[in-house]
């Protein structure tokens, strides 16, 4: 037995007990349940990748590829802005997913409650990042993601090499001076170990958007901190995962995502299992949508990013990865990772941050917004926000994204 395939079987447990459940409530096979379910009655979003769900709402878009310095080949999708082309060059907006997530999560929702498709409709460039080992960017120049080597990385090296090539590239394919950043989730936190990684980098924000920013991650409430302990180092995690690779988006989702996560079900399986990881929030959640979100979330990280997340659980310190002592001396030149420097950041940032969120808690973002309290704008405080709500909250359209919209008008 392939030692990955441990998490697999626990999947497909679930799988199997849903299908022999609907089949003893229909009297039909299990067979034919499946292919029933699988040929009727389901949302095409939850097969379709970004593209197609971005041109089946009707608007024009274009994939980029970036290589980074250490040989990784990066999607960006780019929604073109829905105004006149007379009315001149439009303003860049850049849009980082966060942990797990892909550029999907921009686009999840209906045109008119997803933040990637409200910013086009508002004339905005719209560029969504896709951060490595994620669905669309699972490429590079020399290894393949079979090999090991291949997810050998955590978010320090998003933050060094796939933001500010990312950046860059879309500058210079803009001929834009400046760009707009909004950042979910890990989507900050790999933007703030740029800014002090590439002090440069700064210079080219005008504004930085930080939802639900996990930086700081020593006072969270998910499940995640009881585990977060145990996992000191990758090896003994990727024992369990075969080559490193953590919770990819495929046919497991997809399949999930069907029987799983219909109507009847959601109470006690999809919505719940989301909630007990990023917060409580049920009168938030599009449940219509609960498919579509299984379907392409998780979306794949390497099992060494996740181990990076347990150690700052454990530490409370925004620190680079912990390799321990002897490789720590290697690479670092000292015994303990070293603290990233984000007191002298000197760009404008609004931060928002929910009440109900149990993955950035009130506790960490305070302890962040003290560190960066020169550079912070405003702060917008959300008291029954989940994690989640930020990019999938029903209410977000009316509620968060009106603000964003102002706050970018005023750049």
């Amino acid at each position: 037995m392939k030692k990955r395939a441990l998490p697999y079987w626990f999947l497909w447990f679930l799988v199997f007990n849903v299908v022999v459940d609907e089949a003893r409530i229909n009297t039909i096979s299990p067979v034919k349940k499946v292919l029933r379910t699988l040929k009727s009655g389901v949302d095409p979003e939850v097969y379709q990748n970004i593209t197609e769900i971005i041109s089946s709402k009707g608007y024009k878009f274009e994939e980029h590829y970036v290589t980074t310095e250490d040989g990784f080949i990066l999607c960006i999708i780019r929604i073109l802005p829905k105004c006149n082309e007379a009315s001149g060059r439009q303003k860049v907006v850049f849009l980082q997913h966060g942990l797990l997530d892909s550029a999907h999560t921009w686009v999840n929702n209906l045109p008119e409650e997803s933040l990637g498709f409200i910013l086009a409709d508002n004339c905005y460039d719209v560029w969504l990042g896709n951060s490595r080992g994620s669905t669309y960017s699972s490429n590079h120049q020399y290894l393949r993601p079979d090999d090991k080597e291949f997810w050998e990385f955590s978010w320090d090296e998003m933050g060094k090499y796939d933001l500010p090539a990312t950046l860059m590239y879309v500058l210079n394919h803009t001929d834009a001076e400046k760009l707009s950043y909004i950042g979910h989730s890990q989507g900050c936190q790999i933007a703030l170990a740029c800014f002090d990684e590439h002090p440069i980098i700064q210079s080219f924000i005008d504004l930085f958007i930080a939802l639900a920013p996990a930086a700081y991650l020593g006072s969270i409430k998910s499940p995640i901190r009881y585990i977060a302990p145990f996992v000191k180092t990758v090896e003994p995690v990727v024992e369990w995962f075969g080559n490193g690779e953590f919770l990819p988006s495929g046919k497991i989702m997809q399949f999930l995502a069907l029987f799983l996560c219909k109507p009847h079900r959601i109470p006690f399986v999809c919505s719940n299992i989301m909630y007990l990881l990023a917060g409580y929030d049920s009168k938030n959640t599009n449940v219509s949508r609960l498919p579509i979100y299984v379907a392409h979330t998780p979306a794949g990280t390497s099992v060494q990013n996740m181990v990076h997340y347990c150690q700052g659980i454990v530490t409370d310190r925004f620190q680079k990865y912990d390799y321990g002592l002897i490789k720590n001396l290697q690479i670092y030149n000292q015994s303990y990772p070293p603290l990233y420097n984000i007191s002298h950041l000197k760009l404008p940032i609004i931060i928002y941050y929910g009440g109900q969120d149990w993955l950035a808690s009130y506790r960490d973002i305070h302890k962040l917004i003290k560190q960066i309290n020169y550079t912070i704008r405003s702060t917008h405080y959300f008291p029954d926000y989940n994690h989640l709500d930020f990019v999938w909250g029903l209410n977000a359209a009316k509620l968060l994204y009106p603000l964003i919209l102002e706050q970018l008008s005023r750049v």
